[in-house]
C-alpha cells in the first residue's frame, strides 16, 4: 500500500490519488473490500501534519465517513473513525 509507511511518502508525490479515492468512496456501490482498502488509504494519508490531513477533508470524504459509523461492519468503522480521529486530532 503506497500510503502506509515510515517514513511517508511525499504528499506532493501522492496527492494526485487522494480525488481517485474520494470517488471511489463517494460513489462506489461496492460494499467489499474496495471500500475497506480506500478507508484505510484515507486513514493512513490523513495521519500526518495539517497538509496531509487538510488535502484528504478537501477530497469531501467526511460524511462518507461518518455514514459509516452508521452501519454493522467493523472493518468499515475502524478505519473511517481512525481517519476521522485525525481530522479532529490534527495529526
Amino acid at each position: 500500500n503506497f500510503c502506509r509507511g515510515k517514513p511517508q511518502v511525499d504528499l506532493d508525490l501522492i496527492r494526485p490519488a487522494i480525488p481517485v479515492l474520494a470517488e471511489l468512496l463517494i460513489s462506489s456501490e461496492d460494499e467489499g473490500d474496495v471500500l475497506i482498502d480506500v478507508c484505510w488509504a484515507l486513514s493512513y494519508l490523513s495521519d500526518g501534519d495539517e497538509n496531509r490531513i487538510q488535502a484528504v477533508i478537501d477530497a469531501g470524504v467526511t460524511a462518507s465517513l461518518i455514514n459509516f459509523l452508521s452501519g454493522d461492519d467493523i472493518r468499515k468503522i475502524t478505519p473511517a473513525l481512525r481517519t476521522l480521529g485525525n481530522f479532529v486530532s490534527g495529526s
